[in-house]
């Protein structure tokens, strides 16, 4: 996947940076508003801001030899909310992030007092 400004389908996705280690990394909350594949991955490359460990398509800017788990995608849905099967509601999922992301956190020392979402 890449991007395609003359043929691609649109795709949106908004994001909010929550912490940040000086220049060389951020924490930030993504929030697709389409449903494309890899576009999470694809759009924080795009904006030079590739998701840590992900090589696909950071290159070696996705990859900090600081971190010890910098090889390991740091991608994670913490919180799912979907229209629920039966036509009614909503569907709302959440999930604790995987030991190594909240190692890399920790490390950096991010702040993740409070609901983010």
């Amino acid at each position: 996947m890449q991007v395609d400004h003359e043929e691609g389908q649109k795709a949106l996705t908004h994001f909010k940076m929550l912490d940040r280690a000086g220049n060389r990394a951020a924490l930030l909350a993504l929030w697709p508003r389409t449903g494309r594949t890899h576009q999470l991955r694809v759009h924080c490359a795009e904006i030079g801001c590739p998701i840590l460990g992900d090589r696909k398509y950071g290159g070696a800017e996705a990859l900090l030899a600081a971190v010890a788990d910098s090889r390991r995608l740091h991608l994670h849905a913490r919180r799912l909310v979907l229209p629920h099967p039966s036509g009614k509601g909503t569907l709302e999922l959440q999930a604790e992030a995987p030991s190594h992301f909240k190692r890399t956190v920790e490390a950096f020392g991010f702040s993740t007092a409070g609901d983010r979402a």
